[in-house]
């Protein structure tokens, strides 16, 4: 494993055990709404605040951006610490399995750290920059070798906006593009699932319409460190700034799924 950002590293693999398990074992779960089609618990709050405390307490120099709290940090060429207390609350609140605590520090606009903690799956995912990705301390591997007719595909929710006719029409329509050409499409409702689920060769794609830089950096590392590939939707590189996202293990799936895309304006 690469010895650059060692002390980063152990520090996001701990916090992110830490503070679900602290937070879980104090607290009684409350659920209200964020919107009127997303929810919120009390767990995604207090998370956030101890993993946020702890980054001030280790790191005070480092800027955060985080789903609940911290949503409009200005971002510049320095570093940041990008969480999600709780990716996946709405599986979480129902008692569905699929649903961690992720954190990625990223420097000069370039994740270099990452950690995913799925609790009732006990995986505690890790990667740094040139340095691998690890599931429980065991190398992962994405399946680079995996054509498009053997490909399972994942693909984020339909949107929740108040208003999403139009979008769930794109989005449906993206799943019926490939839905006859891969294998299988599912939809876990997390991304940091679906995220390591790549890095560890249990599906071959995730595609995502929208999202927060929460939601996807820290299994971007852990997937891309694992071999898998990405671009933005169209082809283009992902940056910050992109509002969407193609990965997959392999360099025929990525092309397949980009060329359908493409050639029907998707």
């Amino acid at each position: 494993m690469s010895t650059n950002y060692q002390q980063e590293l152990a520090f996001a693999k701990n916090i992110v055990v830490e503070a679900y398990q602290h937070c879980k074992s104090t607290l009684t779960m409350t659920v209200s709404n964020k919107t009127p089609r997303d929810l919120v618990t009390n767990l995604d709050v207090a998370i956030e605040s101890y993993i946020v405390d702890h980054i001030h307490a280790a790191y005070p120099n480092d800027q955060i951006l985080a789903e609940e709290q911290y949503t409009d940090t200005v971002i510049g060429n320095g570093r940041f610490w990008c969480l999600d207390p709780i990716d996946g609350t709405i599986n979480f609140s129902r008692g569905i399995p699929y649903f961690g605590v992720q954190v990625a520090l990223v420097e000069n606009s370039i994740p270099v750290v990452a950690a995913v903690y799925l609790p009732v799956l006990d995986e505690l995912y890790e990667a740094s920059l040139g340095g691998g990705s690890y599931l429980n301390g065991q190398r992962l591997s994405a399946n680079i070798n995996r054509l498009p007719h053997e490909a399972i595909v994942a693909m984020g929710d339909l949107s929740k906006r108040q208003n999403p006719q139009a979008e769930n029409r794109r989005r449906l329509g993206a799943m019926e593009a490939i839905a006859a050409d891969v294998f299988k499409i599912r939809l876990h409702g997390a991304a940091c699932v679906d995220t390591t689920s790549l890095a560890g060769g249990r599906i071959d794609a995730y595609i995502m319409f929208s999202f927060g830089l929460w939601d996807i950096l820290p299994g971007l590392l852990i997937a891309s460190e694992a071999g898998a590939c990405y671009r933005a939707i169209g082809g283009g590189e992902f940056t910050l700034a992109s509002k969407n996202i193609i990965l997959a293990a392999s360099q025929p799936v990525l092309d397949f799924i980009l060329e359908r895309y493409n050639s029907l304006g998707i």
